[in-house]
């Protein structure tokens, strides 16, 4: 049951952001495979991607910090929508009413998905905008963990400690689908984007999976072992998703300067949307 509310909604932020307006620098995806060669968009659609494609992604190693950075945030997810309700329930709620206000900070996550959409729409920043989602996310956790630290923790009603932690749960995935329509725009044709977004979402089930770990009973009621875990955990996020900008810039501007030789089969060479 404490985990109920908050899977229900999940679908939705899984989804990428889209605009009725998009930034003209913004690669349109249906214009790019409307390009394609016509024999390579039926055989995708088809859903037949040929094992040298997935190959070619897998080890398509300038895209891994996505990966690396979705497994080490999305992993601090799970343990919010697990212990939360148990925390509000330290607080004195009943159980029904601990499992109702712990889907608040949830629904208040829908607000911050959006806002991030818009902005990476509005400024084509798709990479700072990951990256400025994840520091929100990560000061919360901060103020979160030194507030119950404090003095004045013992001074703050039971409404002030579920503020803090509704307000974790809000910042909690805002950075996940940008992160999502970034990854999709710097894949080339439906074959790749399947493979890479394919495993983009292991990651981020992975790390979901290791989140389960982070708050351990000896640690509650208020997890602060296990908040320091998160910090660390979303920290080490934000590092890989500046690698990955740093990684595209770079080789932008190699392209830029003709120091990237087209690929075996005649391809032009990548120009990345950092």
């Amino acid at each position: 049951m404490s985990s109920t509310a908050p899977a229900a909604y999940l679908p939705l932020i899984q989804q990428p952001p889209t605009s009725s307006n998009p930034s003209k620098q913004t690669p349109d995806l249906n214009q790019t495979e409307s390009q394609s060669p016509p024999k390579k968009r039926s055989t995708e659609r088809g859903l037949s991607i040929p094992p040298s494609l997935v190959w070619k992604t897998i080890t398509h190693y300038r895209r891994w910090p996505h990966y690396l950075s979705t497994f080490a945030v999305f992993s601090t997810w799970s343990s919010l929508t697990t212990y939360t309700p148990s925390i509000l329930l330290s607080l004195g709620w009943s159980r029904t009413s601990a499992n109702a206000l712990a889907c608040v900070g949830g629904f208040l996550s829908l607000i911050v998905v959006f806002f991030f959409a818009w902005l990476s729409d509005r400024t084509n920043r798709r990479g700072a905008t990951v990256i400025a989602a994840q520091v929100c996310y990560l000061v919360v956790l901060i103020v979160c963990r030194q507030v119950q630290q404090g003095k004045e923790m013992e001074e703050l009603g039971r409404w002030s400690r579920w503020g803090l932690w509704t307000a974790v749960n809000a910042f909690a995935v805002g950075y996940h689908p940008v992160h999502n329509t970034w990854v999709q725009l710097n894949c080339r044709g439906e074959g790749e984007r399947s493979v890479g977004i394919a495993m983009w979402v292991m990651s981020a089930i992975t790390g979901l999976m290791a989140g389960t770990q982070f708050y351990r009973a000896g640690d509650g009621p208020f997890y602060e072992k296990g908040l320091l875990i998160q910090i660390c955990m979303v920290s080490a996020g934000i590092f890989f998703a500046a690698m990955q900008i740093v990684i595209y810039v770079v080789h932008n501007r190699r392209v830029v300067a003709g120091k990237v030789k087209p690929g075996k089969d005649g391809e032009e060479p990548q120009v990345y949307v950092p």
